[in-house]
């Protein structure tokens, strides 16, 4: 149950003493990195009226930088068709295809289509950079697009009142710190793998949680109402980055978008412990952390922290601990691990 792929990032880890690191709260649940102009939970996404344009590159002019099988950006592309995105309303890019030239072209025609009662779904993974000013970087199969450009074109060419976007890549924190710190015409949700200043992970993990959450998954509701809120799908994305990568995932919210928007009903939970994290033995004798998925008896489903969102395995919940991880308030002073260096920080 290893990743495929080494998992290139920068370790982000709270000193609790020697060799132990803990999950430091980023509080979306609360008014910190995410807000909006009160809370209505009859607010719907309506997937009839969403556009979505997701970029997936892979493959770049020095070679394949991720494998093609199982690539989970066309997973998300299903799950959104199964909701009831209209297949018209998609353009989903590819690899090769993924051009500067080209993409800057299609996005503006693309928005452009777009009506006045539109959703824009934006989606973005590959490589991810960072220019010396801090704007972040969509690295395409050529050069690089930078989120700036990006929310410029939809606030001239897009008549909808609100966008969603979605960024697996590193540094993809910047696109929130972005749409936060620029406010426009457009109502906005945004979220990232990691933070501004972190590189990511090489697996599918924050793309899996847009999968998980389009399928209504019942371990992505938190409070348990049987339906799932953009701010629960982001408390879930920061959940699994910290469980399954050690990174700190970012949501931010502009214009008076409003959080608590439902996205999906939620499957009924039959079982509590559903969803929760355990340290589990592996039936090879090997040790990792998985996501129970189902519940049999005395047997635990563990969806094993992966590269391929395919690799499950029934175990006894004899051979299985809880992820306790310590969680610290906003506010608290910690000591956090970063290229190597220990650095005082307050959480």
């Amino acid at each position: 149950f290893k990743p495929l792929l080494p998992r290139s990032r920068r370790q982000f880890l709270v000193a609790l003493g020697a060799g132990t690191a803990s999950l430091v709260s980023t509080g979306l649940l609360t008014s910190r990195r995410a807000s909006s102009r009160g809370i209505d939970n009859s607010i719907q996404w309506q997937p009839s009226n969403t556009w979505v344009f997701a970029i997936g590159v892979l493959t770049y002019p020095e070679g394949e930088a991720w494998p093609q099988a199982g690539r989970r950006d066309a997973a998300m592309v299903k799950a959104l068709q199964r909701a009831g995105v209209p297949d018209q309303q998609i353009m989903f890019i590819k690899d090769q295809k993924a051009t500067k030239k080209y993409i800057k072209k299609q996005f503006q025609a693309f928005l452009s289509k777009a009506p006045n009662n539109a959703t824009l779904w934006f989606y973005f993974t590959g490589h991810g950079g960072k220019q010396d000013s801090g704007i972040g970087t969509f690295e395409l199969y050529d050069g690089s697009w930078s989120n700036k450009s990006m929310v410029a074109a939809i606030e001239k060419y897009f008549r909808g009142e609100s966008a969603l976007l979605f960024a697996d890549c590193c540094y993809s924190g910047s696109l929130c710190e972005y749409i936060a710190r620029n406010p426009g015409r457009v109502a906005y949700a945004a979220m990232g793998s990691s933070s501004a200043s972190q590189e990511s992970t090489g697996a599918w993990t924050f793309t899996n949680c847009l999968v998980t959450a389009l399928q209504g998954k019942a371990f992505v509701d938190a409070d348990k109402n049987a339906q799932i809120s953009i701010a629960e799908l982001a408390s879930f994305a920061e959940l699994e980055m910290a469980a399954n990568d050690g990174q700190l995932s970012t949501f931010s919210t502009a214009n008076g978008f409003n959080k608590n928007m439902v996205l999906r009903q939620g499957q009924p939970r039959r079982d509590p412990r559903v969803g929760s994290y355990v340290h589990a033995s592996s039936s090879d004798g090997s040790q990792g952390l998985g996501r129970i998925e189902a519940i049999n008896g005395d047997d635990f489903l563990l969806r094993w922290s992966s590269y391929d969102e395919a690799i499950k395995e029934w175990v006894k919940s004899s051979n299985t601990r809880p992820w306790n991880p310590k969680v610290y308030a906003n506010g608290s002073k910690v000591l956090v691990l970063s290229e190597k260096k220990w650095y005082p920080a307050v959480a």
